[in-house]
């Protein structure tokens, strides 16, 4: 990012360099088989130039070329568009705890966290049973010439256990969330098997108003 900055400086008055990256792992139960395990990461860089009173912006997903990058911000200042003021100078930022300093054992952990899930479950039900799990970490950075240097980072975790209905994609389902690696609750668990274990049993309702209780994720489908 600094050599951009050094680059885009000596042809604009003001420079705002924002970067962005992410890197995520994740697994995939369908009817208690692994489906999938994917990784992946992207990137991105963006280029803010201020000259004459005029803004210019430009974008890339791979920051090879950075004179290619500079070139297309001073060439969109032909669009006119007016700057919003002066760049912001610094100032002292929070120090958010936001995310943990490494995720170990790669997609092995999730699918061991998976496998153990679909094990709980398949033991409680008789409904097909899907699980997922991911994780992963992005990274942002601010950087401009009145001497801003933000960075952020931020990780996650995610855990999806359901018990669908058979011939369908409804069922009962729960999920946990986190900024590293947890077990799913055993009590959600437990949740999802006996919910699905009582609905199992029919009820035809008598014609005209009813009271009705939706669970958390049934606003999902009334949205």
């Amino acid at each position: 990012m600094e050599r951009l900055m050094d680059i885009a400086r000596r042809q604009a008055d003001e420079v705002t360099v924002f970067a962005a990256s992410d890197a995520e792992d994740s697994v995939g139960f369908e009817n208690g088989k692994l489906k999938s395990a994917d990784s992946g990461m992207s990137s991105g860089t963006a280029l803010t130039v201020v000259k004459a009173g005029k803004q210019g912006f430009a974008y890339t997903r791979n920051l090879i070329d950075r004179e290619g990058l500079v070139r297309d911000a001073i060439a969109a200042l032909a669009g006119g568009v007016e700057s919003a003021g002066p760049l912001p100078a610094p100032a002292e930022l929070p120090k958010l705890d936001t995310a943990v300093a490494a995720h170990e054992g790669g997609n092995a952990v999730l699918v061991e966290e998976c496998r153990r899930l679909v094990d709980y479950l398949s033991a409680r039900v008789k409904g097909q049973v899907n699980v997922a799990a991911g994780r992963g970490v992005s990274e942002l950075r601010v950087l401009t010439t009145s001497g801003v240097d933000a960075r952020a980072r931020f990780s996650n975790y995610y855990a999806m256990a359901a018990v669908l209905y058979p011939g369908t994609y409804a069922g009962i389902r729960q999920v946990t969330t986190a900024k590293a690696f947890s077990q799913f609750p055993e009590a959600d668990l437990q949740f999802i098997a006996d919910t699905y274990n009582a609905s199992e049993k029919e009820v035809k309702a008598a014609s005209g108003r009813i009271p009705v209780l939706f669970l958390p994720f049934s606003v999902w489908a009334l949205a």
